[in-house]
């Protein structure tokens, strides 16, 4: 176990160096570390401690481990969803009447506005157009894409650790919630280290959607993220973005 101060992020990125000296981590385990949110590097730095000290890499067990405090966090954040709103207005400032369609909407309505909502730009003065789209658009969601699921950070740490071409992690991206949960969760390669899990990747999704049709998506939609690649290449504005989300697919 290695103490450290929260003083900075100086401090923090000086732990991790000296995590990954202690514990041989490879450059995918630590780049898959890095990805993580400062709290959970926090805890791992502070409380992983592997029962056989005398391996010569701790890379897949950090894995494991890190999942484990994921998925406690992803947990703890379903519950305080609500406690969340406060905060997330205070981020983007919204008239009373907008706040309160988003306060007054299923749990996982406002989780996945919370989670999905990506201005153009921050700091200004008044969100309330665009999260009332936001917040219209997921209550037109089935229940299997409300689900909280993996944060676009979590999926980009998974693709560190097993590589995959573009068509592939658009593949994951479009999956439903529950489903990409089920692949991080679950998902164990024959072999450790390749440079390209493309192909067995995209077969367990199939595999997952196919044997758990109720995990899978009512209908097609479009991913947050492929709305995002199209705004940063045809640029608009906050009205036009938030008419682009409302739109069906």
């Amino acid at each position: 176990v290695l103490p450290m101060s929260n003083d900075s992020t100086v401090t923090l990125e000086t732990s991790l160096t000296v995590f990954r000296r202690r514990f041989f981590l490879d450059d995918r385990a630590f780049e898959y570390l890095q990805q993580c949110p400062s709290d959970i590097q926090r805890k791992v730095i502070e409380h992983f401690d592997p029962r056989n000290h005398s391996d010569d890499d701790y890379s897949r067990k950090l894995m494991g481990y890190i999942r484990s405090l994921t998925n406690d966090a992803e947990g703890g954040s379903r519950k305080r969803v609500r406690e969340d709103l406060t905060v997330f207005r205070e981020r983007y400032p919204m008239d009373d009447r907008a706040f309160e369609f988003l306060s007054n909407s299923p749990s996982g309505v406002q989780a996945s506005v919370i989670r999905d909502f990506r201005p153009r730009s921050e700091g200004d003065e008044d969100y309330s157009s665009l999260v009332t789209t936001m917040v219209k658009r997921a209550r037109t969601l089935p229940p299997s894409q409300l689900a909280v699921g993996p944060s676009k950070s979590e999926l980009e740490a998974f693709r560190i650790w097993y590589p995959m071409d573009e068509r592939a992690w658009d593949f994951l991206l479009n999956a439903s919630p529950l489903v990409q949960e089920r692949v991080l969760d679950d998902f164990k390669p024959k072999r450790e280290g390749d440079t390209d899990y493309s192909a067995p990747i995209t077969a367990f999704l199939r595999m997952v959607a196919e044997r758990n049709p109720s995990l899978s998506k009512a209908q097609p939609t479009v991913s947050e993220a492929r709305l995002e690649a199209f705004r940063e290449k045809f640029a608009m504005d906050e009205r036009a973005f938030g008419f682009l989300l409302g739109c069906s697919t």
